[in-house]
């Protein structure tokens, strides 16, 4: 008798405590990229971030909060917006570039050109010769 209370209580508290792990678990957002590359969120798109895989694990390669991004077969590029001044909530857009091809690091989560105002990416832009016209995708 006095095991079978203890059964049910021990049955009920995994019951219980697999609920709260299931319940507290958010949704997951993730685009593939090219490469091993992959734009990574966990419960929520503003923090999503640029992530590369090394084989076991995804490496961070720009943090949250990248809010739009651009790739084709020679680079992967992504805005950022960061909170500048949280006193007046002023933010700054700043641009990173991931070469594929012609890479800057042979360290995976190094190979990135940024961050960069609008200008700089421009002229990294022209120097990487992009002869396409580059439309970023914004996250909805």
């Amino acid at each position: 008798m006095v095991i079978n209370k203890i059964n049910v209580k021990l049955i009920k508290v995994c019951f219980i405590s697999m609920f709260i792990v299931i319940a507290g678990c958010g949704e997951a957002y993730e685009i593939k990229l090219n490469n091993d590359y992959w734009l990574w969120a966990l419960d929520s798109k503003d923090d999503m971030a640029l992530m590369v895989e090394d084989g076991k694990y995804r490496v961070n390669v720009v943090s949250p909060k990248v809010t739009s991004y651009f790739y084709n077969d020679k680079i992967i590029a992504v805005t950022q917006e960061a909170q500048f001044n949280s006193t007046i909530k002023s933010t700054i857009k700043t641009y990173y570039i991931v070469p594929l091809i012609d890479k800057v690091s042979n360290i995976i989560d190094k190979n990135v050109i940024g961050p960069l105002n609008f200008e700089e990416f421009q002229k990294q832009i022209k120097a990487i010769d992009l002869s396409m016209e580059m439309k970023f995708i914004d996250f909805d």
